[in-house]
């Protein structure tokens, strides 16, 4: 049985089929075409999934492994199951998928589209958990029985893996750990509660953050010429081309390893919240490890040794049983699709 696996994404389609080693055999990647809407879309993954079995077909046949006839049962709709990942939120693993604003879908069943158009079984899941689930199962987390999975980019995604399953939760909004009440009447979030995780974690959270502490420095250096004192201005004016609209979370790392005042207060505040979630997540799950990607993870080891240092002193219990290890997830290209490969077996 070959596996097909999907990720919907706002921009793009990546696409692979696994064997059963877990191995990518065949994988595509194609824009989503969103603005065409459901039947559009759906019509992108249909031609994906048809380019990955004539690719597969052309493997086999080389290799001896099948007639050259794609007709025969040995390659078969039969012969395949599916996972798709979508960005929004779904109704169980057979749909239907209730709303995903970012490609514009409302109560649609693509489950049952793919069913009649390929005559495939098709299961979904959240993009968030399915990469979660390659983290788990082939990625840095492969090595222990539980993992809890932080992805840190525009929001923060989140799940929780155990003994290579997903933990939904009730009503399958579980491992929402973006919208953890971290801080008591904090920022705004668009969920309409304050002080959510996100809003000091992900990454875009990070870097807006840092733009205001840019313009307060040079509010306050203004101030002080005015009256005749000296001041500093950050790293951070020079970083971003004078423009704060351009400051990025690598500019803030850089200015922080230049140990420019403005960027380490804005990166200590960040260590100390992005550790204080995860801590309070750790307690309660007490996952074998904590796995981190998005871009912020791309920070390497300024990122992971402060916030292991952090994690692991923070940890209830951690005296008599070590805290879990926080590990840069292995990522790639095609993580999410082989997550969603993977549900099958979910």
């Amino acid at each position: 049985m070959f596996r097909i696996g999907i990720d919907l994404g706002g921009t793009n389609i990546k696409a692979v089929i696994l064997d059963k080693n877990n191995r990518i055999l065949a994988s595509d990647t194609c824009p989503t075409h969103a603005s065409d809407g459901f039947d559009g879309v759906m019509k992108s993954i249909c031609g994906s999934v048809a380019r990955m079995q004539a690719s597969l077909s052309a493997q086999l046949t080389d290799s001896g492994d099948i007639s050259p006839d794609p007709k025969e049962a040995a390659f078969s709709p039969a012969s395949f199951c599916g996972g798709m990942t979508v960005p929004g939120q779904i109704c169980g693993p057979g749909g239907p998928v209730l709303y995903a604003p970012n490609i514009g879908w409302h109560d649609v069943d693509p489950v049952g589209y793919l069913r009649d158009h390929l005559g495939i079984s098709f299961k979904l899941a959240n993009d968030a958990d399915a990469i979660a689930l390659a983290e788990a199962v082939v990625g840095a987390g492969a090595d222990y029985p539980s993992i809890l999975m932080l992805a840190l980019g525009t929001g923060v995604g989140g799940a929780y893996i155990l003994d290579r399953k997903i933990f939904d939760g009730f009503g399958l909004f579980g491992g929402e750990f973006g919208h953890i009440p971290l801080v008591h009447g904090g920022r705004p979030c668009p969920c309409g509660i304050t002080g959510c995780f996100e809003q000091y974690c992900s990454a875009s959270g990070l870097a807006r953050i840092a733009r205001e502490a840019l313009e307060e420095n040079l509010k306050a250096c203004k101030d002080s010429t005015d009256h005749g004192d000296a001041c500093r201005v950050t790293l951070l004016w020079d970083l971003c081309g004078h423009d704060p609209e351009r400051l990025n979370t690598v500019h803030l790392f850089e200015a922080a390893k230049k140990e420019d005042p403005t960027a380490v207060r804005v990166l200590t505040d960040f260590f100390d919240h992005l550790s204080e979630g995860i801590t309070g997540l750790v307690n309660i799950f007490r996952p074998g490890a904590v796995i981190i990607g998005g871009g912020l993870a791309e920070a390497g080891d300024a990122l992971f040794i402060p916030v292991n240092e952090r994690v692991s002193r923070m940890t209830y219990g951690s005296s008599y049983i070590p805290a879990p290890p926080v590990l840069k997830a292995s990522g790639g290209i095609y993580t999410g699709a082989v997550g969603a490969a993977l549900l099958q077996e979910a």
